[in-house]
């Protein structure tokens, strides 16, 4: 998936910026004091178009790539600390650090019954779901070995 974002246009009033964030010394987080959307993400206003306050922090202090995620590494949404920011691609972002149903089973190495997810042992269909063969292999058996007629 091929995400584009808006460009972050030059602007000099860093200080501006500067003004909403506050520094949390128990964990480092340059916490965003200014507008918080309804996902707990910050906001920056630059020409009357908002941007994500964390993905203006990133521009303003490391080199931003719009089709790249800015991922925050302590889990805070409302930290703008270049330092716990990152670029990555949306693949990345949703199986990393996300707590939803596809994340869990993407980092599953072993099937219900035990059987590793390695070499030949799993098969991967077009919905990106996977199956372990040897369980695949044992129920059909007995399917089979119970409708004998």
């Amino acid at each position: 998936m091929q995400i584009k974002y808006k460009d972050i246009p030059f602007f000099k009033n860093i200080s501006r910026f500067n003004k909403f964030i506050t520094i949390n010394d128990s964990n480092g987080c340059h916490e965003w004091n200014g507008y918080l959307d309804d996902h707990g993400y910050g906001g920056f206003k630059i020409n009357n178009t908002n941007y994500k306050a964390h993905r203006v922090s990133f521009h303003i202090h490391k080199k931003l790539d719009n089709t790249k995620l800015v991922d925050h590494i302590c889990r805070n949404r409302k930290c703008v600390n270049p330092e716990h920011l990152r670029l990555v691609d949306f693949k990345t972002n949703s199986v990393e650090n996300n707590t939803g149903i596809v994340a869990i089973n993407y980092q599953k190495t072993h099937c219900i019954n035990g059987h590793e997810f390695l070499g030949n042992n799993f098969k991967i269909y077009s919905d990106k779901s996977r199956t372990c063969m040897i369980c695949k292999r044992i129920n059909a058996r007995r399917f089979y070995a119970k409708n004998k007629t």
